[in-house]
């Protein structure tokens, strides 16, 4: 009966047989999963479950702040697009003000999208990106069995392993981590399961590994993933320091926070301590588009977070505000995030130092109104700063070699300055680049003195709006700007004095005024006034 059976569906008994053993063969291997995944399920939990978050003394839970990452499918500093075009993609008088990548929002793919299309894949990213976030989240929704589920997460913390003594190689290195979970025979299972393509293998932070180790560690992980090819991989790297080529991995940047974005964080932040505090965070935050410019990045909208809770208001000082946000990416992040031993000229720039180059530099652009500027003259004028550091070798060829070290750590490490196409750059958000400028012209005059040419020449900008911010935030960090004050009105007395159309004006609203001898005519005369203005402009 069974062989009519067979004859009637066209099949040998053989191949019945051969699918029996398959069915069999796959039973065994889910079994083999749920075991191992049993064995390292509290581990995983453990070690990747939560995340610390700058100044606060207790971790949070993954799952309590996670919000949904999305990625651009071609990395901004893959793009080959000239400073004329980039300048044309995004207007200056909304430069980044709501998220430089705005522009290309028809490229953003789901981060759990990606990873599912994508078998192999490099995620690169600024700093405070969220990019290890990322990474914990899927490792515990695989250990959980909500994401991929006939899979098992492998989470390697690359400096870790580099890091490691005797220098195993990634499948020692694995194996080892599954023997301190008591899984037995944990190589022969670990080889099994990776030959049956059942692993998540998430690898993180190639950057903070030492550079003296990082070529090993890179061919280590190319011969791994060739040799376990039809596993899941995802492997994590800050954009400036990406200088290799797996090959098949796919390259993904992680995508700014957008609005919704921001609000599903805040929400989330707020829910576990004050849940009526989400509201006017985000009410504030849309009233203040630059500070909302900030918000774009996770980290530096968990450092708004953190300052909101206490007060329920952001600082009333930008300047503050801004060197705050600065402060968490020239010092308090990095310090957390330790990377491969920095070049001997980077060593010479303290953080002050680093701040006086990008004063340098943000004034320099932003005079000749350059948003996007080429890597040659980013290297120019870092090369004018560092060639007056003691110990530097001033020659040209090497000045020119140190200088492309600087922007590669200022971008890698900080993410203040970063690639926008190829061989383009700017400052991460034009705020910064506002308050640099601003930083270096306090910093460079004497706001005492009756004739300081640096505020004379500021003063001159006091009818560009392009200037607006930087004017205000110069106020705010000199000593006395009385004098700075002093000089705007000179200016616009002089503008005044030379137009015949506005000193007309100016006289016919000094007689209407005269004739205003209550509040209620004065309000009559603030409308005549209004047409004038629409009369004369």
């Amino acid at each position: 009966m069974f062989l009519g059976i067979c004859t009637q569906l066209g099949l040998s008994e053989h191949e019945i047989a051969e699918a029996d053993e398959e069915a069999g063969e796959v039973l065994e291997l889910d079994k083999l999963v749920r075991q191992v995944r049993g064995l390292i399920k509290p581990w995983i939990q453990e070690q990747y479950g939560s995340i610390n978050v700058l100044s606060m003394t207790r971790p949070i839970g993954v799952g309590d702040i996670y919000t949904d990452v999305y990625f651009l499918e071609k990395p901004t500093g893959r793009q080959r697009l000239s400073l004329k075009e980039l300048e044309a993609n995004c207007l200056k008088e909304n430069f980044d003000r709501f998220g430089f990548s705005d522009y290309r929002k028809g490229e953003r793919v789901s981060g759990l999208d990606a990873v599912d299309q994508c078998q192999k894949m490099v995620v690169l990213g600024k700093p405070g990106a969220g990019k290890t976030t990322f990474l914990k989240r899927i490792a515990t929704q695989c250990n959980l069995g909500t994401f991929h589920p006939g899979l098992i997460p492998i989470f390697v913390t690359l400096k870790q392993f580099a890091e490691t003594k005797g220098q195993p190689d990634l499948f020692a290195y694995i194996a080892n981590q599954w023997a301190e979970c008591k899984v037995k025979d944990s190589e022969s299972k670990l080889e099994r399961l990776l030959d049956e393509g059942r692993a998540l293998i998430l690898l993180d932070g190639l950057d903070e590994v030492n550079k003296a180790d990082s070529s090993r560690i890179i061919e280590d992980v190319r011969r791994f993933s060739q040799r376990f090819y039809n596993n899941l991989y995802v492997l994590t790297c800050r954009i400036a320091t990406h200088e290799f080529k797996l090959e098949p991995f796919t390259e993904v940047e992680i995508a700014d926070f957008d609005d919704q974005q921001i609000a599903v964080f805040v929400t989330k932040w707020f829910e576990l301590k004050n849940p009526e505090r989400t509201e006017s965070f985000l009410r504030k935050l849309k009233e203040s588009p630059r500070v909302r410019e900030l918000a774009t990045n996770p980290l530096l909208l968990t450092l708004l977070c953190l300052g909101f809770e206490d007060s329920a208001y952001f600082s009333d000082s930008r300047a503050v505000l801004y060197k705050d946000a600065l402060n968490v990416l020239l010092k308090t992040w990095n310090s957390s995030k330790p990377g491969g031993e920095p070049e001997q000229v980077y060593c010479q720039l303290t953080p002050d130092r680093k701040a006086d180059l990008l004063s340098q530099l943000a004034y320099q652009t932003f005079e000749q109104g350059q948003y996007f500027f080429s890597e040659k003259i980013a290297k120019q004028h870092i090369g004018q700063y560092i060639a007056n550091l003691p110990s530097i070798d001033t020659d040209p060829k090497q000045l020119s070699i140190d200088s492309e070290v600087v922007l590669k750590s200022i971008e890698g490490q900080h993410g203040l300055l970063i690639s926008r196409a190829h061989r383009i750059y700017s400052f991460s958000h034009l705020t910064f680049q506002e308050y640099f400028t601003a930083r270096k012209i306090a910093t460079s005059c004497n706001p005492y003195a009756d004739d300081d040419k640096t505020l004379q020449r500021l003063a001159r900008y006091v009818i560009d709006k392009r200037w607006r911010e930087v004017i205000l935030l110069t106020v705010e960090m000199l000593p006395s700007a009385d004098r700075f004050l002093q000089f705007i009105k000179q200016y616009i007395d002089a503008l005044i004095a030379e137009d015949d159309t506005l000193q007309e004006l100016l006289s016919w609203v000094q007689q209407k005024t005269k004739l205003c001898r209550y509040p209620l005519q004065i309000y009559f005369c603030s409308g005549i006034l209004y047409d004038a203005l629409s009369h004369w402009f």
